[in-house]
Parts: C-alpha cells; structure tokens; sequence
C-alpha cells in the first residue's frame, strides 16, 4: 500500500465507517465467532490497521492474533504505535507485522490461517492470476471476509462539464488497472472467480461510498478524502500524455473551488464480500 498517506488512510477509515455493508459485517463477526480459539487473522494489504480497530470496537472480537501484512514498514509502524495494550491483553489479541510484498510473501510463506481479511486492497492486484494463491492461505473451514472492493462506477456532482465529466472518469478508472491490477473491474473478478472456483459465498453486498455535503459541512474526515480524491484525479489529468491539459486544469480548478464551498459530492460502487473455504476448521 506505499504512496497512501497516514492522514488519507485515517481519513479514509472515517468514510469506511460509514459506508461498511453492516448486513455482511454482522455475518462476519457471528463466523468469526464460530472458529475455533485463538484464531489467527492476515489482514492484506493493512495500511494503518483499520481493520483491526473496527475488530477492537466489537466485543465479540476476542482471542485472536492479528497479522497485518504490508510492503509499506512505515505505515504497519503506526499500527502497532497506536494500540493500547491493556485492550490488547483484555482482549487476548498479539500483534504481529509482516513487511513484506504480497506476491513475495505467498509463494514464500506455507503458514495457513483462519481468517482472511482485507479493505479496500484487492483492485491493486491481478485477481486472476492471484486469487487462488490467496485463497490457499485459508485452512480447510477457514473465512475470508474483502471489504470495500471497487467495482467500476464513479461520479462526481453536480456536473461541470459533461463530455470531460465523463472523459475525466474513464481516465480514472484506466489509471488503475495498469500493471495487470484489476482495478475499477475488482469486485466482479473476484465474484467470478469465487463461482469459477465453486467457494461458498455467505454473503456480499454493496459498500459504496456516498459522500455527500450537509447543512454543518462534510462529515469526519469527509473533506480530507475528497481532497485525496481529486488529487488521484489531477495525477491522472494532468499526466504528460493526456491531451486539452488546459481543459483539465480548469475542470480541477473548478472541482476545488466545489470542495471548498461544500458543493461537491463523490460517489464509489464497491462490494463487501465474506466466503467460507469449504471444511473443518482444524
């Protein structure tokens, strides 16, 4: 997850919050608690660990290890530094970081796992390629449970200009999928290849992102996401390569202005997806 920022990722966590599908979350934690203790969890692609402070914040969420796996040793650094070890110990959870890259660390590691999670991580790989190495790190029974997987729609309102509106976000969404990554497709790969491979899905549901100005301003970190946002806009828009740049600083320039009078809504189609690998947790 290098290049994603502390202040963005927290930001970001704030509009997770709110944006989470609560019906497969509430499934999650009641498979959760089904395993067998301690259960052991690899958080992918973790950043700054807002996984396991949605974990802390439900009881039902006790005697597990939590493993955050990231390329980026900076950022797992502030998830240890922000823990409170006597929830920890309250809670029967150990803390153990993994800096690694993910395609390194799978066809290294033969450690198996009870839990898979990750939130908003899978659009930067190639899900085709690397959906069954992934699911391989699960033991027989054991979960997965992907929030926040990005599936393809993007708007931004109201309106400025509809033909580059329209431009501006086809360019997002192509940025995204260089590399092989699956980006702005994420979320329908993975579904196709959980059928393809006949895992059983318990549950999945839209999470998207809908943020929207109010009377009193954006909500909790709201206007710092936005921000973000239209930044990841203006590296693709103003790219070297990307004709009528005049045209695009004027339309970010406008963006801005929108954000700063609150008059700019943002909205993301994405799935949470929770799974079960077929037999008995051992």
């Amino acid at each position: 997850m290098s290049g994603f920022d502390p202040e963005y990722l927290a930001a970001k966590a704030a509009v997770d919050n709110r944006s989470v599908n609560l019906r497969v979350w509430n499934r999650f934690v009641e498979e959760f608690g089904r395993l067998q203790r301690p259960r052991r969890i690899l958080d992918l692609g973790a950043g700054t660990g807002s996984l396991l402070h949605r974990f802390l914040a439900e009881p039902e969420f006790r005697d597990f290890t939590y493993n955050p796996l990231d390329s980026d040793g900076a950022l797992l650094e502030t998830i240890t530094a922000g823990l409170d070890p006597v929830l920890l110990e309250k809670r029967g959870c150990a803390v153990y970081p993994r800096n690694a890259v993910l395609e390194d660390f799978l066809s290294e590691s033969t450690q198996k796992w009870d839990v898979l999670v990750s939130n908003a991580f899978l659009d930067l790989l190639d899900l085709t390629r690397l959906a069954g190495p992934i699911l391989s790190c699960l033991v027989p029974g054991g979960i997965f449970y992907f929030s926040f997987v990005f599936d393809g729609c993007t708007a931004l309102l109201p309106r400025i200009d509809p033909g580059f509106d329209e431009a501006a976000i086809d360019l997002y969404h192509a940025s995204m999928e260089g590399g092989g990554r699956s980006g702005s497709r994420a979320g329908r790969v993975v579904l196709e290849e959980l059928l393809r491979r006949k895992v059983p899905i318990l549950d999945a549901g839209p999470s998207d992102w809908a943020v929207l100005p109010t009377a009193g301003g954006y909500p909790e970190g709201a206007g710092v996401f936005l921000g973000r946002i239209l930044d990841f806009f203006e590296g693709v828009l103003l790219a070297e390569d990307i004709p009528d740049r005049k045209r695009a600083r004027a339309w970010l320039r406008l963006r801005r202005e929108q954000l700063e009078a609150g008059e700019l809504a943002f909205f993301t189609h994405q799935w949470d997806i929770l799974g079960k690998i077929p037999g008995e947790t051992v």
